[in-house]
């Protein structure tokens, strides 16, 4: 039982625009030549963004990477976050600052990544809580006893796929054909993405053929007799070109398996 135990405290910290950078959305990262300090098409965090708002007063908590940001520091409104490293560091800045204003009793020793898309900077998420713990403000460590020395991550991706393997166990599914060796496996890998369901009559899309940007991340979840994606073999073909990088440069076994699908 749960006697005894103590119960922990959960944080949950949003993200309107991780993701997006870690795809490249030209909305979140965009070539430093391609926008002004002020260009309307940004959606990152923001001084004036009510969603994500950058505090001009924690600007040195934050530490941005200089070659991550546009903008002009002496006009904070002008600054927009363009490297992923940023948008990690923003994100975590602010958890841990909130933390602390709200009194946080214990030090943060367990990190949930709850996107798809956060294992890929797993490692620039603890490198930007060892930041915020080793750093000195007038000469202390504010943050010191709010972050544990050493964090726990957990991947709920890696957890589903071993639920997963266990349940085919259970049910006798599970394709065995003796020790699995990379380099010689000839089995197909099927891999599957969703996309757009055109026959969805409450369905907007966007220019580009998938759904549009405010519909998608306005939808109330739950809604399950509301099918407007589709599960469909993955084809390179479908993929768009910062999907194709992004598994190309951050998943390259993936990306091999990929090519041989069928």
């Amino acid at each position: 039982g749960l006697a005894g135990k103590r119960v922990p405290n959960v944080l949950q910290q949003g993200s309107v625009s991780l993701a997006g950078a870690i795809e490249d959305d030209p909305a979140f990262v965009i070539p430093r030549s391609a926008v002004a300090g002020d260009d309307t098409s940004y959606l990152g965090p923001a001084v004036q963004n009510k969603s994500a708002a950058i505090d001009p007063a924690k600007m040195d908590l934050y530490g941005f990477d200089e070659q991550g940001l546009i903008g002009d520091r002496m006009r904070p409104e002008s600054l927009r976050l363009n490297s992923v490293a940023n948008y990690v560091r923003y994100d975590v800045t602010t958890l841990i600052t909130d933390y602390q204003a709200s009194g946080g009793p214990a030090a943060i020793d367990t990190v949930v990544l709850g996107c798809t898309h956060f294992p890929l900077v797993e490692q620039q998420i603890l490198d930007a809580f060892a930041r915020m713990r080793s750093l000195e403000v007038d000469g202390s460590k504010p943050f010191e006893s709010l972050i544990a020395q050493r964090i726990e991550i957990v991947d709920p991706a890696e957890l589903t796929a071993k639920e997963l393997f266990r349940e085919l166990v259970r049910s006798q599914k599970r394709n065995v054909r003796g020790k699995f060796e990379p380099e010689q496996d000839a089995a197909p890998v099927w891999f599957f993405m969703s996309v757009a369901n055109p026959s969805c009559k409450e369905l907007k899309f966007a220019a580009d053929g998938g759904l549009d940007r405010d519909y998608k991340y306005s939808r109330t979840p739950g809604r399950l007799n509301v099918e407007d994606t589709l599960c469909v073999p993955m084809r390179v073909t479908l993929l768009p070109p910062s999907s194709v990088q992004l598994i190309q440069s951050r998943l390259p076994e993936v990306w091999r398996r990929l090519q041989q699908s069928p």
